[in-house]
């Protein structure tokens, strides 16, 4: 399991921020980052990844981005939470912000 770092801040509700390692697929990463904000096993989570977005094409874009050694960032909602890639060497996890404006 990756090892995440837990930041908590009055101002800015608590976060995971996880750095990743060229061992790891980043889906692989992006479900225990998950997982340790919502306090459980990975395997535990009641939302699969691919609900969200394509595991395969995450991993290949990011596969691919190593090779052009470009910046490159993806943020999507998965769980409850607003996931972003920063580069594919950072991973923050933040609740994902709701608007409860009606139309």
């Amino acid at each position: 399991m990756s090892q995440a770092t837990r930041r908590m801040d009055e101002t800015d509700p608590g976060f995971v921020t996880t750095e990743i390692t060229d061992d790891q697929p980043i889906t692989q990463v992006v479900v225990e980052a998950v997982a340790t904000v919502d306090g459980v096993e990975p395997t535990d989570l009641s939302t699969q990844l691919y609900d969200s977005v394509d595991p395969e094409a995450l991993d290949a874009l990011y596969d691919a981005a190593d090779d052009r050694d470009e910046s490159l960032r993806v943020s999507f909602a998965f769980h409850g939470y607003e996931v972003s890639i920063v580069n594919g060497d950072r991973i923050t996890v933040r609740p994902a912000v709701t608007d409860d404006r009606s139309s």
